[in-house]
C-alpha cells in the first residue's frame, strides 16, 4: 500500500509541475554579437500603390495596386523607369490581383533571359513572365505553363529539384498543410511533423500560424518564418537537417501565447525573407498595426547561416515592410508600403560574402 501510495503521489506530483509551467515559454534566444546601424536616403524612386519590392540583377521590381501594370521596372544605376507591365484580368494571361514579386520565382532560361514563374492566387498555376523580353519589346511577354498549382496557397516556393513546396489552409482553416507539389501531383512533406503544433483553437486566426517560405538557390534545403510567431523552420525537405530558430525579441514563440494576446496588440514578427547562396535574411517588424502606421519600432534584417548560425543583426532607421539586396552594388532598398517610401542604403560595410 505505502508503495501504491508513492507511485500515485510521484505522478500527481509530475502532473502539477507539467500543467503549472503550460504557461511558460522556453525561448532558446540567439545572440547577434555582430550588428550594424546604417540610415537610409530616398531612393529617388516613385511607384505608386507599390506593396513589396525585389531587385534582380541591378533591376529593381516593385508590385503596385494598379490594375494595369502591376509591376513596375527600375534600372539601379539611373533610376530610370523601365516599364509597366502584368494586368489585372480574367484572360489567361491576366492577373485577378498583384502577384508581390519578393514571392515568385525567379531564374536565368536556356536563352539566358530572365524569367519568373508568378503564382495567381485567385486562379492558382503558374505564369512564365519573361522580364528581358518585355523590356525590349516594351509589351508583356507572358505564357501559361503546365504547372497546375492549386488556388489558395497561402505560400509557395520552387525547389532546386523543380519540385515545389506549397502551403495552403485545411478544411476547417485551423491548419496550414505542407506537400511537395511535383508533376501536379502533391505528395507528404518528410518534415510535416515539426508544424503539427501550429494549429488555432476554435475562435483563432488562421494567419497567426502563417509563414513566409522560400528556399536555397542550388539545394532543396527550405526556411519558413512565422508573420506573426518568433519562430524560423530551417530544414532540408528529406528530413536529414531540421532546426528551429526563435530571436530575442518580445514576441510570442507559441500559438498559446500568441491567442492570449489581444487582436489590436498582436505584433507582426518576420514581414519578409530572402536566400542567398551562403544566407538566408529576414526582415523582422515587432509592431503592432497601430504602431506600424503611427510610429513603431525600427525594423531590423537579421541574417542567419544556412546551419542556423546568427551571422548579423542590421538595425534600420524607420519601419519597412519589405526589403531587397543589391549585392553586387553593395545596396540595400526596403520600402514601407504604408507610406510608399522606398529607401535606399548603404551596405558596403557588410563584410560577408553571398
Amino acid at each position: 500500500m505505502k508503495r501504491i501510495t508513492i507511485i500515485i503521489f510521484s505522478v500527481l506530483f509530475i502532473a502539477i509541475i507539467l500543467f503549472g509551467c503550460k504557461d511558460q515559454e522556453v525561448n532558446d534566444n540567439l545572440k547577434f554579437t555582430d550588428t550594424i546601424h546604417i540610415s537610409g536616403q530616398d531612393a529617388d524612386i516613385d511607384a505608386m500603390g507599390a506593396l513589396n519590392l525585389k531587385v534582380i540583377d541591378s533591376i529593381l521590381i516593385v508590385s503596385t495596386k494598379k490594375k494595369v501594370g502591376f509591376w513596375s521596372f527600375y534600372d539601379l544605376k539611373s533610376k530610370r523607369h523601365l516599364g509597366d507591365f502584368l494586368n489585372k484580368g480574367n484572360s489567361n494571361l491576366e492577373f485577378l490581383g498583384s502577384p508581390l514579386a519578393g514571392r515568385q520565382h525567379f531564374e536565368r532560361d536556356e536563352n539566358g533571359d530572365l524569367v519568373t514563374l508568378v503564382y495567381d492566387f485567385s486562379k492558382g498555376g503558374l505564369k512564365k513572365f519573361n522580364i528581358t523580353k518585355s523590356l525590349n519589346s516594351q509589351h508583356p511577354e507572358v505564357e501559361l505553363t503546365d504547372i497546375q498549382l492549386p488556388r489558395n496557397i497561402f505560400s509557395w516556393t520552387m525547389l532546386h529539384s523543380g519540385e515545389f513546396l506549397i502551403s495552403e489552409p485545411d478544411m476547417s482553416h485551423a491548419f496550414e498543410n505542407r506537400s511537395i507539389f511535383s508533376n501536379n501531383e502533391k505528395k507528404v512533406l518528410p518534415t510535416s511533423y515539426l508544424f503539427d503544433n501550429l494549429k488555432i483553437s476554435s475562435k483563432g486566426d488562421i494567419n497567426d500560424v502563417g509563414t513566409i517560405i522560400s528556399s536555397h538557390p542550388s539545394r532543396d534545403m527550405v526556411v519558413e518564418c512565422g508573420k506573426k510567431l518568433n519562430k524560423i523552420y530551417l530544414y532540408s525537405i528529406d528530413g536529414s537537417f531540421v532546426k528551429e530558430i526563435s530571436i530575442d525579441e518580445e514576441v510570442p514563440v507559441s500559438i498559446e501565447a500568441l491567442e492570449r494576446v489581444g487582436k489590436r496588440n498582436k505584433k507582426d514578427c518576420f514581414r519578409d525573407l530572402e536566400c542567398t547562396e551562403n544566407y538566408f535574411c529576414v526582415l523582422f517588424s515587432g509592431n503592432n498595426q497601430r504602431q506600424e502606421t503611427t510610429k513603431g519600432n525600427n525594423s531590423k534584417i537579421y541574417i542567419f547561416s544556412w546551419m542556423g548560425e546568427p551571422i548579423t543583426c542590421i538595425y534600420l532607421d524607420r519601419v519597412v515592410t519589405s526589403f531587397s539586396f543589391d549585392w553586387k552594388n553593395k545596396k540595400l532598398y526596403t520600402l514601407n508600403y504604408n507610406t510608399e517610401e522606398i529607401v535606399e542604403y548603404d551596405v558596403s560595410s557588410l563584410n560577408i560574402s553571398i
